[in-house]
Parts: structure tokens; sequence; C-alpha cells
């Protein structure tokens, strides 16, 4: 082997090894993996369709989505891959002028029947940030921060040992074994569902306008509860303590359960106020 060869064979080794992620893309499938250290961030976002993330047991970041519906209007999309000191971003883009970039996505969509379903396993560490326009979006397993959003869909979020953010606007916002310091959840009309511990000193609070608020607390809760509703009712299994301060109105109800080092915020305009202990018979 010359000289000559024996460099060039070396430098596309090396190349290959500092690759710090691979993807592959056919017409309707994508796939991409790569390292991100602990604390960076994978951000996917989608205009319809859904996202499925889940925890990963190796070290990398595996992302795979398949595109659904007319022939005409999937070849209009294009799976876009940014990378920054942040982490990544992965966004499925409609038409030539489609980008994403970290925490948002400027795609537009014209009569296009166009779907893309993401699924995506994730390592312990990284922290998840997902949106749907027109699609659910359901987290699992994970180990650090997750923030979900949807306009038109249902939101799903369940053992999760971290900080929560989940949001929707016409679906159900479901936050199930959810083990953070700070928590919230939020629907315009539909149902918000908490299930886990209020820690000491978090942080808790949890909106919708037509929807019902059901918190299933695990173990002791010791909170300072602040209601806001204009025809709604609360129920609770816990002893509630009105004083030092507490209000108990038509639509404000301010008040101490345990000795109330955490904070939860409940509000609703007509859904009602579960205040519920995980596992109670009927509940």
């Amino acid at each position: 082997m010359t000289r000559t060869a024996l460099l060039a064979g070396l430098a596309a080794a090396a190349a290959l090894a500092a690759a710090p992620a691979a993807r592959a893309q056919d017409a309707d499938h994508f796939s991409w993996h790569g390292a991100l250290a602990r604390g960076k961030t994978l951000e996917l976002s989608g205009i319809s369709g859904s996202i499925r993330v889940e925890a990963s047991t190796g070290t990398e970041v595996q992302v795979t989505a398949v595109k659904r519906g007319p022939a005409d209007d999937r070849a209009e999309v294009r799976i876009l891959t940014e990378q920054d000191d942040g982490g990544v971003t992965i966004c499925a883009a409609y038409g030539r002028s489609g980008s994403c970039g970290r925490g948002n996505n400027h795609s537009h969509v014209r009569d296009n029947e166009a779907s893309v379903d993401f699924v995506a396993r994730v390592p312990a560490g990284v922290v998840f940030e997902g949106s749907m326009v027109s699609g659910d979006v359901e987290v699992a397993g994970l180990t650090a921060s997750v923030q979900v959003n949807s306009v038109s869909g249902d939101v799903a979020v369940r053992h999760v040992h971290g900080n929560v953010s989940a949001h929707t606007v016409s679906g159900r916002a479901t936050l199930e074994a959810v083990d953070g310091q700070r928590v919230e959840g939020n629907s315009v009309s539909g149902d918000v569902e908490f299930g886990g511990p209020v820690l000491e000193n978090g942080r808790y609070s949890f909106h919708s306008v037509s929807g019902n608020l059901t918190l299933r607390v695990d173990g002791s809760l010791n909170a300072h509860v602040s209601i806001s509703t204009v025809s709604g009712d609360m129920e609770s299994d816990f002893p509630v303590t009105v004083g030092g301060g507490g209000r108990f109105g038509r639509r404000n109800l301010d008040f101490t359960v345990g000795s109330g080092n955490a904070r939860i915020e409940l509000s609703s305009v007509s859904g009602d106020f579960h205040l519920r202990r995980a596992g109670a018979a009927g509940r």
C-alpha cells in the first residue's frame, strides 16, 4: 500500500470514529441515532401525527419517523435534523421553506394531509421536549425534565423522574407516576390528572377551563393549596385546615394540608377538583 493510500485510509477511519450521529432516510422512513450527554435536550416537533418516547437502556438516542397519507402529500414532507450545543432538534417540515430550530418549528401546511409518527428512545439524564399541532404526545420512563405540548391531542407523561410541563388545548393532560419538584399540567377543554408524590418545597400547578382536575397523591401531603373556580366543586380525601390567612369562598379556596411546605395551585372555570389519596378504594 502506498503512503498516500495509507494516509487516506487513516483519515477516513478517523472521520467515521469522530461522527457524533448517523441518520438514514428513504421516501417515507427516517432514522437517526447519536450520543447526547446528560442535561442535553432532544426536541421533536411535528404538525400532524404522533410522538411516542420511552427510556433507552443504551447510551444513544434513537429516533425513527414514518410518513403516512397520500403519496403526493408525503413527498412534500421532509424530516430535518439540527444539532447545536444544547442538543438535537428533529422536526417534520412541510414544503420547500420548512425548517426547524431549537424551540420552534416554522413549518407551514396548506392542504397537506400527510402525517408523521415519531418514536424515540432516550437514555438516562437526557431532557426531552416534544410538540405536535394535531396529534398525541406520550412520554414514559425518562429520568430528566420533560416538556410536551399539543394543540389538538392528548398529552401523557408516565413514570418520569424529573420536572414536567404538559400542555394541550383540546385534549386530556395525564401525568402519572411523576416524581418532580416542579410539575405543571394545563388543558383548555380537557381533564387534567396528576399522580405521584408531592415533594417537600415542590411547586405544582394544574389548570383547565372546562375540564376536571384530579390529583392522586402518593404518601403524605404537606402543601398549601390554592383553588380558583367559577362553578366547580372540591372533594378531598385529606383533612383541610383553614387558618393563618386561609380563605373559603365560592370562587376561591385557600387552605393548608399538613405542614404546608409545598405549594399547589389549581384553577378551572367549570370543572370539579378532586384531591385523592393514591390507591384509595373507588378513587
